[in-house]
């Protein structure tokens, strides 16, 4: 998989060509939604001596009408509305050379305030390593928050 960095060069060709020295190559291992936030899975190849490191960001779009939110979504631009992309959770992440982890990505007060008003809530996972000469994104994914059903109280 080739990946362009905002600076327009491949991680793979920054990699294979040495001149990040002290970077390894990220990769994407796997995700898992819940109602609280997430976890990534992500492996770091290279030496030992070099390191993987960055953060994970999930950010969602809220439509509003004046002041007052009307929706959350991905969705695209819709006339007399005007929409705002609202960080809903960040983790930042350092690995060594051959190393893997899972990272947890937490909700924060505005992805659970959103969260519990809409019940669902659909947001973009964005993942970039910080690199010498600026990041690149290694990973975007949409992903769909649900917030857990309510359990009903017997009355007796």
């Amino acid at each position: 998989m080739l990946l362009c960095s905002i600076w327009g060069t491949s991680s793979a060709s920054a990699a294979t060509e040495g001149s990040t020295p002290g970077f390894g190559l990220p990769h994407f291992g796997g995700l898992t939604v819940s109602s609280t936030g997430l976890m990534v899975k992500l492996s770091c190849t290279g030496s030992t001596a070099q390191t993987c490191s960055g953060a994970i960001v999930v950010s969602t779009t809220e439509t509003l009408h004046g002041k007052k939110i009307a929706s959350v979504s991905t969705a695209k631009h819709r006339p007399k509305r005007h929409e705002v992309a609202v960080r809903v959770a960040q983790a930042p992440f350092s690995l060594a050379g051959g190393a893997s982890a899972t990272i947890q990505v937490k909700l924060n007060s505005n992805g659970v305030k959103l969260l519990r008003r809409f019940h669902t809530m659909s947001a973009l996972v964005f993942a970039t390593e910080t690199i010498p000469h600026g990041q690149f994104f290694f990973l975007a994914r949409d992903v769909q928050f649900k917030a857990p059903k309510q359990k009903h109280k017997k009355h007796h």
